[in-house]
């Protein structure tokens, strides 16, 4: 049973249907456990509380490609979707995946 869970992605149903009610984005920060979360910079604390949890992880596209390190990748991101720009987390994430860098 768990196979075919996993081999046609019933597991991600209930987070498709949190993205459909507009409760997390299609990129964003993924959620991580509390520890982490304040083991993080000041900084980013503030700027991943601004915005909604993802899918699929919006520093995938800004640390690899671009180079840029953790604080960065934050920032990037954070001035990106205030000014209006949504979509670039994921063009900046399809380049990484066709030159190969999705992971750095």
């Amino acid at each position: 049973m768990i196979k075919k869970k996993k081999l046609f992605k019933i597991d991600e149903l209930p987070n498709l249907l949190s993205m459909l009610r507009g409760e997390v984005n299609l990129f964003g920060y993924r959620p991580r456990p509390w520890k982490e979360v304040a083991a993080l910079p000041a900084d980013v604390r503030r700027i991943r509380s601004k915005h909604r949890p993802g899918l699929v992880d919006a520093m995938v596209g800004y640390r690899g490609p671009m180079g840029l390190d953790f604080l960065g990748a934050h920032r990037q991101y954070d001035e990106d979707v205030n000014n209006g720009h949504r979509f670039r987390p994921l063009s900046y994430a399809i380049r990484a995946a066709v030159k190969g860098k999705l992971f750095g």
